[in-house]
């Protein structure tokens, strides 16, 4: 299965999408490809997450890391917060959770290198504990990487650079 058919769009339509630079592929010894993190980056820029983990149904947590996986958030906030979540959402189109995931990832980038220092503290932390079997929160931590990485893959070694989905 190609990416075009993964995100559910033509191959004319995903090669338009590189050429304008929208999508980075990678050339390998096997032709072109899209790396596992654009693509995903791809199929959360199409389709709202929930979408996403209900289209995957009971598959969605072998298939998406824990860290991104959608949870409940109850929060309190101003009225006027509220209606601006909502007023947004109604012009885009879209959900109030989808709005806020989008802006709360703008906090996340903007924060990217306090965050990105703050894990890799943790990661070294855990370490030695989940070696002797004594906690495995420190498996998280490759995962908030990830996310994080996502911002800032070019700059962060520990960012992943999957070979795989076929453009």
């Amino acid at each position: 299965m190609t990416a075009a058919d993964l995100l559910g769009i033509t191959l004319k339509e995903l090669k338009r999408e590189i050429e304008d630079g929208a999508i980075v592929a990678v050339w390998t010894a096997l032709g072109e490809r899209m790396t596992r993190e654009e693509l995903v980056a791809m199929a959360m820029h199409t389709w709202e997450q929930s979408v996403i983990e209900a289209a995957l149904g009971k598959d969605a947590p072998s298939v998406l890391p824990e860290a991104i996986r959608l949870v409940e958030l109850r929060a309190r906030i101003p009225r006027y917060q509220r209606d601006v979540l909502r007023a947004l959402a109604r012009r885009e189109g879209t959900s109030v959770d989808a709005v806020l995931t989008r802006e709360l990832e703008d906090v996340a980038c903007a924060y990217r290198d306090e965050l990105v220092g703050w894990c890799r503290s943790w990661r070294r932390r855990w370490r030695g504990r989940m070696g002797r079997g004594e906690s495995t929160t420190g498996e998280l931590i490759p995962q908030v990487l990830e996310r994080i990485g996502m911002c800032v893959c070019s700059r962060f070694s520990a960012c992943p650079a999957s070979m795989g989905t076929v453009v």
